[in-house]
């Protein structure tokens, strides 16, 4: 056993590969060798090492183990939102940020990870996000990272989560767009038209930057996603906002409406952030019955659909992710519950007493409409 800690002075990743044993490659961070583990090596190493219980080890999956012989799944290939993370570092603090920023020097350890780790991702994977903190602080090495995921996983959508506003610069801007990275969206988020809204929310005076950030991405043709978490601070806007996406914004690839995560700093600013989706449902479905007729391709996020009005059903997605999902006991007699997104782990006792199966007269209509 010792002999396997010995080996790992430094971080290294680790990939599965057999479907039925425990065997792993090692790969070294600073080379293309690799090394195969026997299964006695593999099992060794997780004995011998720290980690969940509840982590698992499947055909595909990848991790990295530490200096401290601590593991860490890094991709999951049982799941479909996987995402490199890029850093802890914010240069805004969003009141309800679910990755609170943390201050360490962490830029070059974590792209020196994700360099690594897209070169062992498999090449049919159909999508990739960058998070953070905010990614854009790699600078020229964002544009590095997104071009080796269009070399090594050239049919791969990218879905880049960033405040937006290092695009403030139009020479940002044109340098993304130069680069010629395919498949890329942003995912930018707007909380309000209101510019003190938006301001008070991020933190920061950066709503002006922000908009000529977007009109510059605009500008190069840059695929942009807004997405409007929705909160206390923010919801009785929400049918203007929509109004000022249209006028201002036409250019934007898609629009999410999307429900409080109650985790991070929403946990510690529930009060000020928090309310039940049903008492901003009218709001919501104005604004997105607004821009789906002026042809905006809109979903909603992380709402359950017995907390939205039915007119909205047909804009839900499933965008919980696999480990962050939950679902009620009283789900189980829904016949909505295999079309819901389902709630937050960290939010479910927000929910406890709204949770509201789905099973009146007419649901199989309304089911069809929605399939």
């Amino acid at each position: 056993m010792n002999n396997i800690k010995q080996n790992i002075h430094k971080p290294v990743l680790f990939r599965k590969i057999k479907n039925e044993k425990l065997l792993f490659e090692i790969h070294d961070l600073d080379s293309l060798s690799y090394q195969c583990f026997s299964e006695e090596q593999s099992r060794e190493l997780i004995l011998s090492s720290s980690c969940n219980s509840n982590i698992g080890f499947n055909n595909g999956d990848i991790f990295i183990i530490d200096q401290s012989s601590k593991i860490r799944k890094l991709f999951d290939s049982q799941s479909v939102h996987n995402s490199l993370f890029v850093t802890n570092h914010c240069n805004q603090r969003c009141l309800f940020c679910s990755q609170p920023p943390k201050e360490r020097d962490d830029l070059n350890y974590f792209h020196k990870i994700n360099s690594k780790l897209v070169e062992l991702l498999p090449i049919d994977l159909q999508s990739i996000g960058i998070t953070g903190g905010e990614p854009t602080l790699l600078g020229n090495r964002l544009l590095q990272l997104l071009q080796k995921i269009n070399q090594y996983l050239p049919n791969t959508n990218i879905h880049l989560l960033s405040n937006g506003i290092y695009y403030s610069d139009i020479d940002h801007a044109l340098n993304l767009s130069n680069s010629k990275v395919a498949n890329l969206t942003l995912g930018i988020p707007l909380y309000s038209y209101n510019h003190n809204v938006h301001n008070h929310i991020v933190q920061s005076d950066s709503f002006f930057n922000l908009i000529n950030a977007l009109h510059n991405l605009g500008h190069y043709g840059i695929n942009i996603e807004l997405r409007i978490v929705i909160s206390k601070l923010n919801f009785k806007d929400l049918p203007l906002l929509a109004e000022f996406i249209y006028k201002n914004l036409p250019f934007v690839y898609h629009v999410a409406f999307m429900g409080l995560e109650n985790t991070g700093l929403a946990k510690k600013n529930i009060d000020e952030c928090w309310i039940n989706p049903l008492d901003y449902c009218g709001q919501l479905n104005e604004a997105v019955s607004f821009l789906s007729i002026c042809n905006f391709d809109v979903s909603i996020y992380n709402i359950p659909l017995c907390q939205m009005g039915n007119e909205c059903w047909q804009y839900s997605r499933d965008s919980i992710s696999e480990w962050k999902k939950r679902y009620h006991n009283k789900c189980d007699i829904c016949s909505m519950k295999n079309l819901c997104s389902g709630l937050f782990n960290s939010s479910f006792n927000k929910y406890n007493e709204l949770i509201n199966p789905i099973n009146s007269l007419g649901v199989e209509y309304e089911k069809k409409q929605f399939v």
